[in-house]
């Protein structure tokens, strides 16, 4: 496997720490929003999963409310939790 450059490094660490963050902390940070974390984490190997467990979601047993399913639902619910203040 290849080794990632130092600017992917950067970026995913930037991501991981953005996840962990308040959604509400992030808009006042600025920069990577949760829901350009949650597209690079996936784009750089972390599974759903890993991305869930990482924004403190819970594994989900049951279809998304909106029917949408892989990483559609997974940007959705970061989208609600950013803008709306939660997806419940």
């Amino acid at each position: 496997m290849r080794k990632r450059t130092i600017p992917k490094q950067h970026q995913t660490k930037v991501a991981l720490q953005t996840l962990r963050l308040n959604p509400a902390m992030v808009g006042v940070m600025g920069g990577m929003t949760v829901d350009e974390a949650v597209k690079h984490l996936l784009s750089v190997g972390y599974t759903e999963a890993q991305v869930r467990k990482l924004s403190g979601k819970e594994e989900q047993t049951e279809p998304h409310p909106s029917g949408l399913s892989g990483e559609h639902s997974v940007v959705l619910d970061a989208i609600q939790a950013c803008c709306l203040g939660g997806g419940d």
